[in-house]
């Protein structure tokens, strides 16, 4: 599985802090690129849900179609592996912990690093 989480207030947390707070709960994730992915233009982006632009952690393939109407992305993004040997508990652990990310509380001891939806890095 492939995912990423959100602070609704502040945008997109960063893979490699989900990672690492996964880790002090005993829980193995990576961190994968996903390639080509075509976007194309929408009047959803340009209401601004998705901001192109950013590329903190979305960033545009170098032979990508930049004409206006599409283009290609790269986006870092969480990875969970479920397999064989994953049973009931593994996957409630993993669920219960993202569940943990809804909560304002939370995200707001963890002094998370996001990036915001409208920034250039």
């Amino acid at each position: 599985m492939a995912f990423n989480l959100r602070d609704r207030s502040r945008g997109l947390i960063n893979p490699e802090i989900v990672q690492k707070l996964a880790e002090k709960e005993g829980i193995s994730l990576g961190i994968g690129i996903l390639s080509h992915i075509q976007i194309y233009d929408s009047s959803r982006q340009q209401r601004g849900a998705l901001n192109l632009q950013d590329t903190t952690l979305c960033k545009p393939m170098e032979n990508g179609s930049s004409d206006g109407k599409s283009s290609f992305v790269r986006l870092e993004v969480v990875t969970a592996s479920l397999g064989f040997l994953t049973n009931f508990e593994d996957v409630y652990k993993l669920w219960a912990f993202v569940a943990k990310f809804l909560n304002p509380a939370f995200i707001g001891e963890e002094n998370l690093p996001t990036v915001r939806e409208g920034s250039e890095t």
